[in-house]
């Protein structure tokens, strides 16, 4: 944790260890100097590029950053950086995730990193 990101915390008198996250994605344009084989088409968002996924604590502190092909679907991309909070994050229970994340991918975050991925309504996500 940076030193900026823990005199925050210390100001709003919360923990330091983060306990709950918040994962999404965003696609970005690239340009053609870009190899192809980074870059794809997001066809949800009609964009061709790259794609972030992200996984941030509570008051939007980045905890994991994945950078992807933009073709690749938000539930399979967002493997790792839901691993790397498990490991980098140990005190992160539970997560929250928009429908784009709903299947498998919350079975796995339950069977194999022990986590509770809920799939929220956009617009309805619960204050901890």
């Amino acid at each position: 944790m940076t030193l900026c990101a823990a005199r925050s915390l210390k100001l709003t008198a919360r923990d330091l260890e983060p306990s709950a996250g918040l994962i999404d994605t965003q696609s970005v344009r690239t340009v053609g100097t870009v190899p192809a084989a980074t870059r794809g088409f997001d066809a949800g968002k009609k964009v061709k590029g790259r794609k972030r996924l992200i996984v941030t604590d509570t008051l939007g502190l980045l905890l994991a950053v994945h950078v992807v092909a933009a073709g690749i679907q938000d539930r399979d991309g967002e493997k790792r950086p839901l691993l790397w909070t498990r490991l980098d994050h140990p005190s992160v229970k539970k997560v929250w995730a928009d429908q784009g994340f709903a299947g498998r991918l919350v079975e796995w975050a339950a069977e194999i990193l022990g986590r509770d991925l809920e799939i929220v309504l956009v617009g309805s996500l619960p204050v901890p």
